[in-house]
Parts: C-alpha cells; sequence; structure tokens
C-alpha cells in the first residue's frame, strides 16, 4: 500500500513542529522530529569540535555536522515509511531552495511506491520571534541577539524557498503546500489544517 513521507519545514518560531504535532495526533501519520532523532549525537559532536553544544552558526555546524545530521534523520523517516505514514519536521531552510534534492528525495520515495508531500509553514516575524523567546532554547540566544539582522537574512531564504516550490508543484508535479502567517487563532488554524490534510488525500 502507498504511504505518505510529509516534509515539513519553516524557520525557527514558524510553527512547523506544532502542525506535525496536530497531524500526527488527529491522523494517522508517525511524528519524527530532528532535534529527538539527532540531538543527543549532534551535541556530543558539537563538544569534540570545541563548539558549544547548542551551536547552530559556526561553519563547524554548517559544514562538518549538519550534513549528516539530516541524512540521519531522513534515513529514519524512510525506515519508519516502510511500515507507516510519517510526518517529519525540520527547517529544511538549504534543501527547499535546491530543486535537484528535492527530486532526487522523490525519486527515493517514488521508487519505494510512496508519495512525497512537501508542506512549508511561515509566520510573520514578531510571531516567531514572541515564539523563539517562550521556548527558552540556547539555541535561539544567537538569532534572539541579532534578531533584526538574522531576520533580514531569512527574507531571501523565503523568497528562494517559494520560488522553489512553486516550480516543484507547477513542473514536476510533487504534491506542495504552503501555510502563510501561521499566528491566527488556534482553532482558526487547525481548521485550515484539516482541509490541507482533506486536500493532500484528495
Amino acid at each position: 500500500m502507498r504511504k505518505q513521507l510529509v516534509l515539513i519545514g519553516g524557520i525557527a518560531g514558524s510553527g512547523k513542529s506544532t502542525v506535525a504535532d496536530y497531524i500526527s495526533k488527529g491522523y494517522p501519520y508517525v511524528y519524527v522530529d530532528k532535534d529527538d532523532v539527532t540531538s543527543t549525537l549532534m551535541e556530543e559532536l558539537l563538544v569534540v569540535f570545541n563548539q558549544p553544544f547548542y551551536d547552530r552558526e559556526s561553519i563547524i555546524y554548517v559544514e562538518k555536522i549538519r550534513p549528516f545530521e539530516y541524512k540521519q534523520f531522513l534515513e529514519t523517516s524512510f525506515h519508519i515509511l516502510e511500515n507507516n505514514y510519517v510526518v517529519s519536521a525540520a527547517p529544511f531552510l538549504k534543501e527547499f531552495q535546491d530543486i535537484q534534492w528535492i527530486l532526487d528525495l522523490n525519486s527515493k520515495v517514488t521508487s519505494s511506491k510512496n508519495e512525497l508531500i512537501i508542506i512549508w509553514v511561515d509566520a510573520e516575524p514578531i510571531e516567531t520571534k514572541d515564539r523563539l523567546i517562550q521556548r527558552g532554547e540556547k539555541r535561539d540566544e544567537y538569532k534572539l541577539a541579532h534578531f533584526d539582522e538574522y531576520e533580514q537574512s531569512m527574507l531571501t531564504v523565503r523568497s528562494n524557498i517559494t520560488n522553489t516550490l512553486s516550480i516543484i508543484k507547477e513542473q514536476y508535479n510533487i504534491k506542495v503546500h504552503i501555510i502563510d502567517n501561521f499566528n491566527g487563532s488556534i482553532e482558526d488554524t487547525f481548521d485550515k489544517i484539516d482541509v490541507l490534510i482533506y486536500n493532500i488525500n484528495d
């Protein structure tokens, strides 16, 4: 039976984990969160490289650790996909800008007679900042300390991802859904997610 791998991406504080958690609780999807899968090993590696365990900004993390972190995360998702519908959440900021990466992933998914679905979650800067403050993670301290600069850098990323996903949807027939301004009331937001899941499976 064909199963679905739903990848949910978004910048820090966008609400992607909330969307993934809601989907997994209301529908028959197993939720795989990148941090839950990779954080223990990743943090140990950062310490080995003499970096703070919460580092997400350095070249060491970006070039030496992040590629393996995402590879492990996706391999775990594929393993679970063998017997389950899967919803997996991670930023995917680099990956969702790369058409070839998405096409290669889609080939891997469809070769097993399964289906890839991509969801991009976005929110207003004031909302993402509030969420970062509320969750109080060490990994967010740099972003909050340089929030205006960080937010400015995300403008290009958001634009590139939106354009890339539009191409993927229109030219390659891969299901893509974008949730904009994820900052409404909980009831309204979850109503929209219910419609989204209906459309995914339509």
